[in-house]
């Protein structure tokens, strides 16, 4: 008989034999189940892991307990495999076994390897070990906690760290991300193969809202401009104030003259008063500085024409004010030019801060003029700020980093205070806080119907409008020119003013 033959007439042979020697349906369901593996072997305590077990002698009815605890459910695939589903259970290891109506994988308390399911628990944060930092994220922390096994992601809210490294179950380092919003408060989450983390531990993007202060700078257009009548915009300049939710702004053009441009019959500066309304004031509210005055003089009844300062009282406390005349012109004239000033303790933190303002006055020819004042303005700030405390300047300067701007100068190389902008002579870099909003347009808009940009080449727009401060220890949060546009990018109107609100939110040293 040819090999072949006799090889194929074997196979069938052996095939009958074992067939034959097979246990029935009815003999399978007397002999005790066999467990050979399970996959996976581990699973959460809060149940629900979709296990397989091999072995043999299953049946139809067979019940699978994961120690003493029944499966959620139980498939049947054959007399050989099987898939239940784990019940929730303490962490810890426990066998699997599978009940027949007759017997049991096995019957002695000893475990085995082949049946043995570890259920871990999802993991827990128990601390951070720093839980504030910049919003341009990169610094790493320690994440601290229980049962970081199988970590698919820890997340910021909802940024992912894009960089975990376990050192062990209760310890790991995580890079910290980005995140698209300032002083934000975010839920740190630990995601694993056994479930997500549920504790309540936060970390603070930038400052924390109490510690954050928000100084704008507005040149709000006289009154007596008629093109744009000061009746159909105090409304929206009074709602930026507000809605930008400004602790304190230095305002230009407030004007302090003739009244009969606005609906309330006072002065602009107290009918603005009166729009923007409680808990907002003014620091002063005389009209004009005393008789006699000239350039360099402190206007000793506080007043300041039509530079005022209004703060809001429910987050910061005026403590003293006062005013200087920046050139000899009178008071009649409207145009008279002033620096008035305030120092503010701040109620979130406690800290004090002394705050300037200025209006300059305007045109190419007066650049030298512009300086004149400007070193006017730093002698004051050095005797009126007898305690050394942060200072923030601002204002109208009057000449852009297109012009040679010698005030802008004089401030920082000389007074050494810092431009988050850094309007320097043509300068094309970026702002130095560590977000900016809308300041690659100019903050002169000129009454058009889109907010105005130089070109693409610079990533800064021009500034007359400015906000500097006086030492590198500010936290420099946010800067924004604030513009409210629709859709399309047109200003919604009424158009405030000519000049753009500018804002910055900051951390006080």
């Amino acid at each position: 008989m040819p090999f072949r033959r006799l090889l194929g007439a074997l196979l069938t042979l052996l095939a009958v034999t074992a067939a034959l020697l097979a246990p029935t349906p009815a003999q399978a369901a007397t002999k005790t189940p066999k467990v050979y593996s399970i996959s996976p072997t581990t699973g959460s305590t809060l149940g629900g892991t979709k296990v397989k077990i091999s072995g043999k002698y299953f049946t139809r009815a067979s019940t699978v307990v994961f120690g003493d605890v029944p499966a959620t459910s139980v498939t049947y695939s054959s007399s050989k495999k099987l898939y239940a589903y784990a019940p929730a259970a303490a962490a810890g290891k426990v066998n699997i076994r599978v009940k027949t109506p007759t017997s049991t994988s096995f019957k002695t308390s000893k475990n085995t390897s082949k049946d043995n399911f570890t259920y871990v628990a999802p993991p827990t944060i128990t601390s951070l070990s720093k839980s504030q930092g910049k919003s341009s994220g990169g610094g790493s922390i320690t994440v601290y906690g229980t049962s970081f096994k199988s970590v698919s992601s820890v997340m910021f809210g909802a940024r992912k760290s894009p960089k975990v490294k376990v050192s062990s179950s209760t310890k790991m380092t995580v890079t910290v991300p980005s995140h698209p919003k300032e002083y934000e408060l975010a839920n740190v989450v630990v995601n694993t193969k056994y479930g997500t983390s549920t504790d309540p531990i936060t970390y603070q993007f930038g400052a924390q809202l109490s510690e954050l202060l928000r100084i704008g700078s507005f040149n709000v257009t006289v009154a007596s401009y008629t093109a744009k009548p000061w009746r159909d915009r105090v409304g929206a300049v009074a709602g930026q104030i507000r809605n930008e939710q400004l602790d304190v702004v230095g305002l230009q053009e407030a004007s302090a003259g003739n009244s009969k441009y606005t609906a309330s019959g006072m002065v602009q500066f107290n009918d603005l008063e009166l729009e923007v309304g409680a808990p907002y004031a003014l620091t002063n509210n005389t009209r004009y500085c005393d008789t006699g005055a000239v350039a360099g003089d402190a206007c000793e009844n506080g007043a300041s024409g039509n530079t005022r300062i209004m703060y809001n009282s429910e987050t910061v406390e005026l403590v003293r004010s006062g005013a200087i005349k920046l050139d000899d012109n009178s008071n009649s004239g409207g145009s008279t030019r002033f620096m008035n000033w305030a120092t503010f303790e701040h109620l979130g933190t406690n800290k004090q801060f002394f705050v300037a303002n200025a209006h300059m006055e305007p045109g190419e020819s007066n650049q030298n003029l512009r300086e004149e004042m400007a070193q006017l303005i730093l002698d004051e700030i050095d005797e009126q700020n007898t305690d050394d405390l942060p200072v923030v300047l601002v204002g109208d300067f009057s000449s852009s980093k297109f012009s040679v701007n010698k005030a802008h100068t004089r401030f920082t190389e000389v007074g050494g205070f810092i431009d988050p902008l850094v309007n320097s002579y043509k300068y094309k870099g970026s702002p130095l806080s560590e977000s900016s909003i809308n300041h690659r347009f100019n903050s002169k808009n000129n009454w058009s119907s889109k907010p105005e940009t130089v070109d693409a080449s610079y990533t800064i727009g021009s500034y007359l409008d400015y906000i500097l401060v006086s030492s590198s220890q500010f936290g420099l949060v946010e800067w924004e020119t604030v513009l409210n546009l629709d859709s399309s990018g047109y200003f919604i109107k009424p158009i405030p003013s000519d000049h753009n609100l500018v804002k910055l939110t900051m951390t006080l040293p």
